[in-house]
Order: C-alpha cells, then sequence, then structure tokens
C-alpha cells in the first residue's frame, strides 16, 4: 500500500490560493512600473515647460496666452498629485497582497512538513514491518530445519 496524505487536497487548494496570490502581487507590480513611466513623462513635460519659459521672457506674451499657459500647468499639476496618489495606492496594495502572499506560503509550507513527517513515520512503520516479516520467515525456516 503505497503513501497517501489525506490534507492532499486542501495542499493543493492551498497552493493554488498561493500560486493566485503571486499572480495578484505581478500584475500589481506592472502597474505600479506602468503608473511611475506615466509619472516621468508628466515631470519630462514639466521640466520641458520650465526650461522653455525664460525662452518666452524676450517675446511679447499676450494674456490669452499665459491663461492657456496657466490652465495647463495646473491640469499637469493634478495629473502629477493624481499620478503620485495613485502609486501609492498600488503600492499600500502590492504591500498588502505582498502580506496574503506570505500567510497562504507559511499555510502550505505547514502542510508540506506535515506530509513530509507522516512521510517518513510511513516509511519507518513499512521497514519496520519489513523487518518483522523476515525476522517471522527467519524464524520459521530454522524452527522447521531444527524439527526436520
Amino acid at each position: 500500500m503505497a503513501f497517501r496524505f489525506r490534507l492532499d487536497s486542501v495542499l493543493k487548494h492551498r497552493r493554488r490560493v498561493m500560486e493566485d496570490k503571486a499572480r495578484e502581487v505581478a500584475i500589481v507590480e506592472k502597474r505600479i512600473e506602468s503608473a511611475r513611466q506615466v509619472q516621468a513623462g508628466l515631470e519630462e513635460r514639466l521640466r520641458e515647460f520650465r526650461d522653455q519659459v525664460p525662452s518666452d521672457l524676450g517675446t511679447k506674451l499676450h494674456v490669452g496666452d499665459l491663461m492657456a499657459k496657466s490652465a495647463w500647468l495646473a491640469r499637469l499639476g493634478d495629473r502629477l498629485r493624481k499620478s503620485e496618489l495613485e502609486i501609492v495606492d498600488l503600492q499600500t496594495r502590492r504591500d498588502g497582497l505582498r502580506s496574503d502572499l506570505e500567510d497562504a506560503w507559511r499555510q502550505c509550507e505547514v502542510l508540506e512538513k506535515l506530509k513530509a513527517r507522516h512521510k517518513a513515520e510511513y516509511d519507518r512503520g513499512a521497514v519496520r514491518s519489513s523487518t518483522m516479516e523476515m525476522d517471522e520467515t527467519g524464524s520459521v525456516r530454522h524452527a522447521l530445519r531444527t524439527t526436520a
């Protein structure tokens, strides 16, 4: 009879949960990276605007142009702040998911150690019963030789 771990289905389920959590963490990591790229692009646009301002100082500026640039700058600042908040939210979510992943990993680890312990006990019992069978066979053979 082969070894069978009674909680194998639970272990498989916990492994699937752990894999799902790992996938979720990877997805959030990609979203964080994407949000950082967007933020870097916005910051680059802001730098370009700031670098352009000194060159505009020598020219005549119309009030409409100033208002448009001011509004554009305000929108860009709002988008930057939203981007920063999104990154912070995603990092918070990632940290929570990492914690969940750690918990799922621990649960799997506990069951795997339990499985290993049960397997070792099963193997010791199999060796013990095999040894007893060999001893019994040897005793019977010896008894048959001495009586014959």
